[in-house]
């Protein structure tokens, strides 16, 4: 675990001591719970990066041809033999 020296104004590290002795914790404890639960809130709303979050990726193979090639060649398929990919 790394240490941090963090600076606060009285009021701040006045109401941190309160809580703390309410929740039964140290002040330290108290502040990496209150980070801990910030990086997790922050987290959440990121956008989703991950292909098993993106509901779109479910498509992804849901219209098979059965022809072997037709992502090589889908535009002849589509528009005809004249057309060259």
């Amino acid at each position: 675990m790394s240490v941090a020296t963090i600076h606060l104004a009285p009021e701040q590290a006045q109401v941190l001591e309160r809580w703390a002795e309410q929740e039964h914790k140290s002040v330290s404890a108290l502040i990496q719970e209150i980070i801990a639960q910030q990086v997790a809130h922050r987290l959440d709303e990121e956008p989703q990066t991950d292909a098993k979050q993106n509901p779109l990726l479910d498509i992804i193979g849901i219209a098979n041809t059965g022809l072997g090639d037709a992502a090589l060649h889908h535009d002849r398929y589509l528009y005809g033999a004249g057309v060259h990919s």
